[in-house]
C-alpha cells in the first residue's frame, strides 16, 4: 500500500513539473490586431446584411402565401401561410440581436409602434369606408 501510495506520488509531481516546462517554440507571434472598420465591415457584410436578405426572401414569400390566403381561404393555403410564418420568425428572431445601443432604444421602439398604429388605423378605415 504504502508502495503504491509513493508510485501516485511521484507520477503525479513528474506530471506537474512536466506540466509547468516551458516550450521551445521559436514561431513568431501572430498579428491579431483588428481595426474598428474591420470589426464593422466584417459583422455588416459577413452577418447582417445576409441575415436580412434571408428575411427579405422569407418575408416575400409570406406575403405570397398570405395574398393567396385573402384570395382563396382554404385549409391548403393556411398551412401554406403558416408555414411561411414559420420560416420567417427564424431569421428574424436572430436578427433581433442587431438591435443595440440608443438608436434602438430610443428610436426603433417608437417608430415601430408609431407604424404599427398607422397600419392598423388604415386597415380599420378601409374597412368601415366599405360598410
Amino acid at each position: 500500500m504504502m508502495k503504491q501510495l509513493l508510485l501516485i506520488s511521484t507520477c503525479i509531481a513528474l506530471l506537474a513539473i512536466n506540466g509547468c516546462k516551458k516550450t521551445d517554440d521559436t514561431n513568431d507571434p501572430v498579428d491579431t490586431t483588428v481595426t474598428e472598420l474591420k470589426v464593422l465591415t466584417d459583422f455588416a457584410y459577413v452577418l447582417a446584411n445576409p441575415n436580412y436578405q434571408d428575411i427579405q426572401e422569407k418575408a416575400n414569400a409570406l406575403n405570397v402565401a398570405a395574398q393567396a390566403l385573402s384570395a382563396s381561404t382554404t385549409e391548403d393555403n393556411l398551412k401554406i401561410a403558416q408555414d411561411a410564418w414559420r420560416a420567417v420568425r427564424v431569421p428574424w428572431e436572430q436578427c433581433e440581436g442587431f438591435l443595440f445601443g440608443p438608436g434602438y432604444v430610443f428610436w426603433y421602439r417608437y417608430v415601430e409602434s408609431y407604424i404599427r398604429l398607422f397600419y392598423f388605423w388604415k386597415k380599420f378605415k378601409s374597412k368601415s369606408d366599405q360598410a
